[in-house]
């Protein structure tokens, strides 16, 4: 009989236990617990979250020399206010890119299409005086521009998975990961809620204000955001500074493509900023009168634009800024 003390039988004494069995038992009760959570999620509302960043925007910088592409240029008010599907059923044959950074100067992205030899289709670039002359918001966007120029296979491969994952797995978005949860739940104490900005696997995304609670607050900080940066240009050397952007666009469509100039809807407060900080007759309409492509601006339509935080086009309004835009493109993608 062996002693209670002693451990030399005890393989023997062990159950006889099937590791495939018990590995197979583990997968089923991860798989099982992550599909609990995902409904858990589902049920709450929240849908499948695409994380934007360098290596999403790579993967439609590849897509832009393509032919017959439509690149967006600009910032958040045309990734947010330009609906991608809307654009599909109304051009005839162009594929809309978009390339717009949130954030961020979009002058290096010109530039980059302007150097790039292959590329050949027809840009909207979508700006305001603000980030059409140097400015140190040029930063991300030239940050973006050599990420896809210096991207690894192996990089592209993970890029490819998450987004994969991220349009089809609500537990694969930045609201269900743990440092979220964590900020929400012991931080604020709550889970997290429906999205007020939300990105598609193609990067162009909507925003709904409606699930803001502190919407005035964010209308100020935009406006605020801008009289806070210093506005060190006059006319005559704003428009000298935005030279650079003529010769992009001339060297585009030297080899074939089409460059359109296009300044979005504002209101309220952030408009009355804007026209204090550089009236139109002074700056767009000098730059408008300079370059040899056409140019577009909000106010000469006939409309009304649902502009909750004075800076982005939301709702029913997406669609009829598509359209207008739309309209702009086709009227004018082909060269005199």
């Amino acid at each position: 009989m062996p002693s209670s003390t002693s451990n030399s039988n005890a393989y023997l004494r062990a159950p006889n236990l099937s590791f495939g069995r018990v590995w197979g038992l583990a997968f089923v009760l991860a798989i099982g617990g992550c599909l609990a959570l995902e409904g858990f999620w589902r049920m709450r509302g929240l849908p499948p979250m695409v994380t934007d960043g360098p290596g999403l925007w790579t993967q439609e910088r590849r897509r832009a020399n393509q032919p017959d592409t439509l690149v967006l240029l600009g910032l958040s008010r045309i990734q947010y206010g330009f609906d991608l599907t809307r654009a599909r059923e109304r051009l005839t044959d162009l594929d809309p890119v978009m390339l717009a950074i949130t954030g961020s100067s979009v002058r290096p992205v010109l530039r980059d299409l302007a150097e790039d030899k292959d590329f050949r289709g027809v840009v909207l670039f979508s700006s305001w005086p603000d980030m059409m002359a140097p400015s140190p918001w040029e930063d991300l966007a030239e940050e973006w521009v050599r990420y896809a120029h210096h991207e690894t296979w192996d990089q592209a491969l993970n890029q490819r998975a998450r987004t994969f994952a991220q349009s089809h797995f609500v537990l694969s978005g930045y609201l269900t990961s743990p440092r979220h949860l964590w900020v929400n739940a012991v931080g604020r104490g709550r889970l997290p809620g429906l999205p007020y900005i939300s990105t598609s696997p193609e990067r162009g995304g909507r925003l709904d204000s409606t699930l803001l609670t502190n919407l005035e607050t964010i209308r100020f900080k935009i406006a605020d955001d801008l009289l806070a940066t210093p506005w060190p240009w006059s006319p005559e050397t704003w428009l000298a500074a935005t030279e650079d952007l003529q010769g992009w666009a001339d060297a585009i469509e030297a080899r074939g493509g089409r460059v359109l100039f296009a300044r979005l809807p504002t209101a309220g407060r952030m408009r009355a900023v804007e026209a204090d900080r550089f009236p139109r007759p002074d700056y767009w309409d000098r730059f408008a009168a300079e370059v040899s492509q056409p140019t577009w601006h909000f106010e000469d339509q006939a409309q009304t634009w649902v502009i909750p935080d004075g800076s982005h086009v939301e709702g029913e309004g997406r669609m009829r800024l598509t359209d207008a835009l739309v309209e702009f493109v086709e009227r004018h993608r082909s060269a005199k």
